[in-house]
């Protein structure tokens, strides 16, 4: 099985009772990436550790803290939750720089491997808190430009833009979602720490870039100067099972992408 340079370790995320993503999953990941036992939200009961973490205890200026709070379903709160756990274990880790954290339903790239080890892991942003390979849904794929504008050849940096924006105003926003990402040891333990001490206020992805871009704690954010260090690899390279399978069983008009893209699914 292949490695994958400048990352410590990957995991993808697979609930027990889901052995048919698990076999998916088993059967068509490039590389090496140990599975990562999810917290089953509507079948575990939560300790007191975990309910405390959904506890809102909003900031001072907690404008668009309590703007963005959604209402998380049971199976929202076990992904946040795994996630989360992840997170601490990365901070935690003395091995570990930096994890790539997937959800079962990826599908990568055939050239994934290669590509990476030799042009993306050779060019990674220094100053990086997490790099998305993939996460942007496929019907807003084409629009990309009017989100993010180029690092280098390889990545993408989040541009202020109003179509992600807080209400009309422009900020550095993309949505994502949190199916394939490079996260290091400061982003891990950012997050950690907003999540302990304010709670999880929406969706995990939701939660991820809001306190990077802002929406969480201003003043962290902009301490941390963390809406800069958010990066996409350009071009993406990691899709959704569900979304591929989708949109392959659907007439492809103007996606090109999808005639001349190689799937490894």
């Amino acid at each position: 099985m292949s490695e994958l340079k400048n990352i410590s370790k990957a995991y993808y995320i697979n609930l027990d009772r889901d052995r048919k993503r698990r076999l998916y999953m088993e059967r068509s990941l490039p590389f090496r990436a140990e599975r990562f036992s999810a917290f089953d939200g509507l079948n575990t009961k939560m300790a007191t550790k975990e309910r405390n973490l959904f506890k809102l205890n909003p900031p001072k200026n907690s404008k668009r803290f309590l703007r963005w709070k959604g209402k998380l379903k049971g199976e929202q709160k076990g992904l946040i939750i795994s996630h989360y756990q992840l997170w601490k274990q990365l901070v935690a880790d003395k091995e570990a720089t930096n994890y790539f954290i997937l959800e079962d339903d990826a599908v990568f790239k055939k050239t994934f491997v290669q590509e990476w080890n030799n042009h993306y892991a050779r060019n990674m942003p220094n100053d990086y808190l997490v790099i998305f390979p993939g996460g942007i849904s496929l019907k807003r794929y084409f629009k990309h430009d009017k989100f993010t504008k180029q690092f280098n050849k390889y990545y993408k940096t989040i541009r202020k833009n109003k179509v992600d924006g807080d209400y009309g105003k422009p900020r550095r926003y993309c949505h994502v979602n949190t199916q394939s990402y490079i996260i290091n040891k400061a982003a891990a333990i950012m997050l950690c720490t907003m999540a302990e001490k304010h709670g999880f206020h929406a969706s995990i992805e939701d939660y991820m870039l809001q306190v990077f871009a802002g929406g969480v704690d201003l003043k962290f954010s902009k301490l941390h100067k963390s809406p800069t260090r958010i990066y996409h690899t350009d071009p993406q390279m990691v899709f959704q099972l569900d979304e591929i399978n989708n949109f392959l069983h659907q007439t492809i008009r103007t996606n090109q992408l999808l005639l001349d893209y190689p799937y490894d699914s």
